[in-house]
């Protein structure tokens, strides 16, 4: 019994944490789908330098009207501190990249990058020692609307604040 036991022990931590990276997985791709139905609907919302600011410089992209804000707030359950990349890239029908003016037919694409954390001591020394792991997910959506379609403008942000991410910080470079 005692010997099972130890066994048992170690197997429901790895499903347990497993059963968390899935949901976690799951969660990711839902934020990922969620954020590029917006801004296929609203291009003008697409920020540029692939979504360093993701309000696109427009007043109607503040708060939740901006990709950020749709993805931060379509799933409360996954931790907006642990979001270490969101990527907004466009591309033409020639399936060349053009990021500074999306058009109908073209695609966007919205890449997720998630720091997960481990909880249980014996998936993190399966994992080498790291505590968390990167997960990623990403969507592609064909551009419906153009830039003349504008959301209700969102309420004003905080002074001195001209974007909301909501903890996000989405600047890393994106490929």
């Amino acid at each position: 019994m005692a010997l099972s036991m130890v066994f048992l022990v170690f197997l429901f931590q790895g499903v347990f944490d497993l059963g968390r990276v899935y949901f976690a997985l799951v969660m990711l791709n839902n934020t990922a789908s969620e954020g590029s139905h917006w801004a296929a609907n609203y291009p003008g919302c697409i920020g540029a330098n692939n979504g360093a600011n993701s309000t696109g410089g427009y007043p109607w992209c503040y708060y939740n009207n901006s990709v950020v804000g749709r993805l931060i707030n379509e799933e409360q359950t996954l931790d907006q501190n642990n979001f270490t990349k969101v990527c907004t890239t466009t591309l033409d029908a020639s399936g060349s990249s053009n990021n500074t003016t999306p058009t109908n037919n073209n695609t966007v694409t919205v890449t997720v990058t998630y720091q997960h954390t481990f909880v249980t001591p014996f998936v993190i020394m399966l994992n080498g020692g790291n505590s968390t792991l990167n997960l990623t997910a990403s969507e592609q959506e064909v551009i419906r609307g153009d830039w003349s379609d504008k959301p209700a403008i969102a309420a004003k942000p905080p002074s001195g604040s001209i974007t909301y991410q909501g903890g996000v910080n989405p600047s890393p470079v994106c490929p």
